[in-house]
């Protein structure tokens, strides 16, 4: 399921609503992934989850055997457990990107541009 709604529109309900009900109807929870933007957000749905699963008549703790939270997150998990190499980065935001390449300009070999070289005959 995709939901692409504004804030304070009910995603985090609806989407714990939706997988508590597929646990209920006999869904395994391990394989069950939930992708959000913000661990904020992941949060809540967690909160949601575990109390819509109250209400199902399960066990709300069924909620920790299921992967809530960003897809940076996800991914850098996916990573860790295939080589234990892969735990040791971190990922970087815009800003940070740009810092590490201005750091490292001269041993990355990158030349800083603002405008494009343009040549012109002669």
């Amino acid at each position: 399921m995709l939901a692409l709604v504004g804030a304070g529109s009910g995603k985090s309900r609806t989407l714990a609503a939706r997988v508590a009900s597929l646990v209920a109807s006999g869904a395994s929870p391990e394989p069950l992934v939930t992708f959000t933007f913000s661990d904020k957000a992941a949060e809540t749905i967690k909160d949601g989850m575990a109390k819509s699963l109250t209400v199902c008549g399960l066990d709300p703790l069924l909620a920790c055997g299921m992967y809530i939270g960003t897809i940076h997150a996800w991914c850098r998990r996916v990573l860790g457990d295939m080589d234990a190499k892969y735990r040791q980065f971190d990922v970087l935001d815009t800003t940070q990107l740009q810092m590490y390449q201005v750091s490292r300009y001269s041993k990355l070999a990158i030349m800083p541009s603002a405008h494009p070289v343009q040549h012109q005959d002669g």
